[in-house]
C-alpha cells in the first residue's frame, strides 16, 4: 500500500498493479490528491480475498491491514498543515477587517468632529438668541441672566476641553492596546512557523534514520547470505582433493574475478 525504499519515489498518489503507492512526503499536498485515488482503490481493495483461516492467507491479510493503516499518517500530516494555513489566512483576515474599519472610523472622525464643533456652535448661537431677547423681554432680570450666560460658556468650554483629554487618552490608550495585539499576533505566528519547522526536521531526520537502518539491514543480510553460500561451497570442494584453506582462497578468487568463466551463484538455496 506504502512505496518501499527499492520502488520510484512519486509525487502524488497513483495505483500500480493494484497496489496503493503513496509519495514519501506531504508537502504540498492536500487531501484532494488522495480522496479520488483511495476512492478508486476502495473498489480493487474490495476484490482482494485472503482466507484468514490459512496461516499464510492470514498473514497475507494482516499485513495488507498494517499497509492501510499506514495512509492514515500522511492523512492526518495533510490536515492538520492545511487546518493551520487556513486559521492563518483567517485570523488575517480578521484583522485586516479591523484595520480597515479603524482607517473608515478615522477618516469619518476627521470631518465628524468639525461637524459637532459646527452643530454645537450653531445651537450655542441660536441659544445666545434666545438668551438675548429673553433678557430684552426681561430686563429686569438682563444682568443676572449675562452672568449666567458668561458662567455657563465657561462650564461648555470646560467640558469641551475635559472632553477632548478624554478622547485623545482612550484613543492613546486604543493605540497601545492595538500595537500589542500586533506584536502578539506576529510573535504566535513566528512561534508557529518554528514549531512548523522543527515538526517536519523531526519528520525528515526520522526517515533519514530509517532508510539508514534499511541500508545497514540489507548488508548485513548480503553479508550473511554470502557466508551461508560459501561454507556451502568449501565442504564440496574438500570433497574434491584441496584443503579448507585452498578453498577459500579459491573461492575468494572466484568471487574477485581472477578465475575465468566462473562464478557464484549467491542466489543458490534461496527460496524462490
Amino acid at each position: 500500500m506504502v512505496a518501499s525504499s527499492n520502488c520510484v519515489a512519486v509525487l502524488v498518489p497513483e495505483i500500480k498493479e493494484k497496489q496503493l503507492i503513496l509519495p514519501e512526503k506531504t508537502e504540498g499536498l492536500t487531501l484532494a490528491h488522495y480522496v479520488p485515488v483511495l476512492q478508486l482503490y476502495r473498489d480493487i481493495n474490495k476484490t482482494l480475498v485472503f482466507d484468514c483461516r490459512d496461516k499464510k492467507g492470514n498473514a497475507a491479510a494482516r499485513s495488507h491491514v498494517a499497509k492501510l493503516r499506514k495512509i492514515k499518517a500522511p492523512l492526518g500530516e495533510i490536515h492538520k498543515r492545511l487546518k493551520a494555513e487556513y486559521l492563518a489566512i483567517t485570523t488575517k483576515m480578521d484583522a485586516d477587517k479591523k484595520d480597515a474599519l479603524s482607517i473608515v472610523e478615522e477618516m469619518i472622525e476627521h470631518h465628524d468632529k468639525e461637524l459637532r464643533v459646527v452643530a454645537a456652535e450653531e445651537a450655542a448661537e441660536i441659544q445666545r438668541k434666545k438668551d438675548e431677547q429673553h433678557i430684552v423681554d426681561n430686563w429686569d432680570l438682563a444682568h443676572e441672566m449675562n452672568a449666567m450666560f458668561d458662567q455657563q460658556k465657561a462650564l461648555d468650554r470646560q467640558q469641551a476641553e475635559q472632553e477632548r483629554v478624554a478622547k485623545e487618552q482612550a484613543e492613546a490608550l486604543q493605540k497601545i492596546e492595538q500595537d500589542k495585539r500586533e506584536k502578539e499576533m506576529r510573535e504566535q505566528a513566528v512561534a508557529d512557523f518554528a514549531r512548523q519547522t522543527e515538526e517536519r526536521a523531526e519528520l525528515d531526520r526520522k526517515a533519514e534514520a530509517e532508510r539508514k537502518r534499511q541500508a545497514e539491514a540489507n548488508a548485513a543480510a548480503d553479508l550473511e547470505n554470502i557466508k551461508r553460500v560459501h561454507w556451502a561451497i568449501i565442504p564440496a570442494m574438500v570433497a574434491h582433493g584441496i584443503t579448507e584453506e585452498q578453498a577459500k582462497d579459491l573461492i575468494l578468487a572466484i568471487r574477485e574475478g581472477k578465475v575465468p568463466a566462473v562464478s557464484i551463484n549467491y542466489q543458490w538455496g534461496v527460496q524462490p
